[in-house]
């Protein structure tokens, strides 16, 4: 806003038809209706002359915050992840991830394979080591 727009304003503001529309009550020099007048012009001032700047702005605020978020939902969705698979069966075949219990362990299969007994090789990661059988426990 020029200055010569200021000086223009400010002739709006204090002209007759808006010093009858409220009680002349004063603040800074300004009645309540010159107050809400100046901020009706500066609001249409932000709207008209910075809008473009203030949408753009946004824009790339989001579009930055987007990019984060589907880096992150990326990552998570190429994450391994951990499937009950129930008792190992030698007829199955199991994917990474996959948990089965075998001989009382629990075991996480690294690489997809097909009817490779757990702990015969590194197809297999021991998850929990089988506990003793609590035979001896006192009752």
């Amino acid at each position: 806003m020029s200055n010569n727009d200021a000086m223009m304003t400010s002739e709006l503001v204090r002209g007759s038809q808006l010093k009858a529309a409220a009680p002349a009550t004063r603040l800074s020099g300004l009645t309540e209706a010159e107050i809400k007048a100046l901020a009706r012009g500066m609001m249409e001032f932000l709207k008209n002359d910075f809008a473009p700047e203030l949408t753009q702005t946004i824009e790339l605020l989001l579009h930055a915050r987007l990019r984060r978020i589907d880096e992150r939902l990326k990552t998570l969705e190429g994450a391994a992840y951990l499937t009950d698979a129930g008792i190992w069966n030698a007829k199955s075949d199991y994917d990474v991830g996959m948990v089965v219990t075998f001989d009382g362990s629990c075991w996480v299969c690294q690489k997809w394979h097909s009817r490779e007994q757990p702990g015969k090789s590194d197809l297999w990661r021991l998850m929990v080591k089988r506990g003793k059988d609590g035979r001896d426990a006192p009752r």
